[in-house]
């Protein structure tokens, strides 16, 4: 651990608040706008209210989602129920006399990234303030709160004081191994976050045109209704549960058949061994699947030919994200019943 200066410590953080801010708030002025609008262009959608039915494959896709957080934490595990995790990262902070045990994996090594951390923490809470009372409706809004609590005691205590901030030495980085349809595609490596993370805007938004009474918005000259949005958004999830040319789910536990070879050392390597840094990698070169499934990771997903290689090796494809799985977590949590948005934005 090292500590940063203000400009690459607290700077970044406020910058990173200044862009959500000001995301927020595009989004807000642009509802309004549009509501303003579209007023006398066709009859509002019905607002809606508490959760409706649940759906069932939105919401076991949610469960098995959100064990992924339990699968990358750090720290004295409490109330374990993944066979082979056990704790880790218990001296990380002593150095300093700081408690830095916690927080998450950001990926299939062990490395505590800070700003992916910070990203997931956003989202998980976004997700949690919009789509909370879906999450509670199917049990799982505790399991989140618990997720997004382990990250932040660890980023509360990494920022001990005016302009310190306290991050993972990157050399352990090297502990690990080798660093169609209808689905947006933005970048080959690691796409299914820009997918995901469009369809839960779009859920998102869809809401708030709902909630506003925003009847349609315009986009290149094509009309939207916030039906169409959640339509999208349906359509990017169901890809990645296994409505796609591959017909598998990319996100791991969920459905029959799903990636086996996932990029990821604790699912890799035997619960009973006891590797050293560098000795993962006859795991890594093995031709067996993993022997540890590590349930309710999004890995990256498929090429644009729609090709999958399930490959350890192959980690553009077949590793997995905390970023990833707060994107996914979102989208499932809009998903899983009727839409019940917060009227307070609008």
């Amino acid at each position: 651990m090292g500590e940063k200066s203000r400009s690459k410590g607290f700077c970044g953080w406020f910058l990173v608040l200044i862009v959500l801010a000001v995301v927020v708030a595009a989004i807000v002025i642009t509802v309004k706008k549009r509501s303003d609008n579209h007023s006398g262009s066709g009859k509002p959608e019905p607002v809606p209210g508490p959760p409706g039915a649940i759906d069932k494959k939105y919401s076991d896709a949610l469960k098995v989602a959100m064990k992924f957080f339990d699968a990358q934490k750090s720290g004295k595990l409490v109330n374990n129920e993944i066979s082979w995790r056990g704790d880790s990262g218990l001296k990380d902070g002593s150095e300093a006399k700081l408690d830095l045990s916690k927080g998450m994996y950001d990926a299939g090594d062990h490395m505590k990234f800070g700003f992916p951390m910070a990203f997931t923490a956003t989202v998980l809470s976004w997700a949690i303030l919009e789509y909370g009372d879906q999450m509670d409706a199917v049990n799982e809004l505790e399991p989140a709160q618990d997720s997004l609590k382990w990250i932040t005691d660890y980023l509360i205590n990494a920022h001990p004081s005016e302009n310190v901030l306290y991050i993972q030495d990157l050399s352990q980085h090297h502990c690990f191994f080798n660093a169609g349809g209808g689905l947006i595609w933005v970048s080959e490596w690691n796409c299914l976050q820009h997918p995901v993370a469009s369809a839960f805007l779009a859920a998102l938004y869809s809401d708030y045109m709902l909630t506003s009474q925003t009847a349609s918005i315009s986009c290149d000259g094509e009309t939207y209704k916030p039906s169409d949005l959640r339509k999208f958004a349906r359509s990017q999830a169901d890809y990645v549960l296994g409505k796609n040319p591959m017909k598998m789910s990319f996100l791991v536990g969920y459905g029959d058949n799903y990636p086996q070879f996932v990029h990821h050392r604790g699912a890799s390597i035997p619960a009973d061994e006891s590797p050293g840094c560098t000795d993962g990698f006859k795991w890594l070169d093995s031709t067996d699947p993993n022997p540890n499934i590590a349930e309710g990771a999004l890995v990256g997903g498929p090429f644009q030919n729609e090709t999958y290689i399930d490959s350890r090796n192959n980690s553009m494809q077949t590793e997995p994200s905390t970023y990833n799985s707060a994107v996914i977590v979102g989208l499932l949590s809009s998903l899983v019943t009727t839409s019940s948005a917060v009227k307070s934005f609008t």
